[in-house]
This record gives C-alpha cells, structure tokens and sequence, in this order.
C-alpha cells in the first residue's frame, strides 16, 4: 500500500527522458529546415533550432534526474519503515512468549 504511488515517479523518470528526447528531435528538424529553406543558411532559425533542442535536452534530463532523486528517497524510506514495522512485531512477539512462558500450546 506504502508503493501504490510511486509508479508516477517511475513513470514520470521514464517518460521525461523521452520526451526531452522528443523535443531535441523537433528542435534538430526545425534548425536542419531553417538550413534548407533558400540558397543561404538562416542563422536565427538554425540558432533557435539548436537552443529548442538543448532546452528540451536539459528539461528531459532534469526532470527524470529529479524523479529518480525521489523515487529511491521515498523508497528507502518505505523500506525503512517496513523494517521497523517487522521488528516492532517481532519484539511484541518475544515479549509475549516471555511473559506467557513457552509450556502454553494450543491443543
């Protein structure tokens, strides 16, 4: 119950490298179109082409990088308190075959 949720950060780690994958193509396709429109190359559009895919690049890395972060922190922590949680039931455990003594069995 504790990892019902953290499919969505798996997720979004997934799906955010590709689509800064994704953006980076349509910035490569736009810079490449802004090369092939006319007999002179067009320094803005290529310019605004590279800049869209690094930016798109960036943006999908950081984004899955921040995901990950979070994935693995929240499930240390779950892991953590489900060790505890074990530890805790077994100490009541030894606690109540101490108090009850061991020569008490169910028939």
């Amino acid at each position: 119950m504790l990892e019902k949720n953290l499919v969505i950060l798996s997720t979004l780690a997934s799906i955010a490298t590709l689509v800064g994958l994704l953006g980076t193509v349509f910035g490569m396709i736009k810079a490449f179109a802004a090369l092939a429109q006319g007999g002179a190359p067009d320094a803005v559009g290529l310019a605004n082409g590279i800049s869209e895919a690094l930016i798109n690049t960036a943006l999908g890395i950081g984004t899955s990088a921040l995901a990950i972060v979070a994935y693995n922190f929240f499930t240390s922590k779950i892991d953590e308190l489900t060790y505890s949680i074990d530890e805790a039931g077994f100490s009541i455990i030894q606690t109540f075959a101490a108090q009850h003594g061991e020569t008490e069995h169910v028939a």
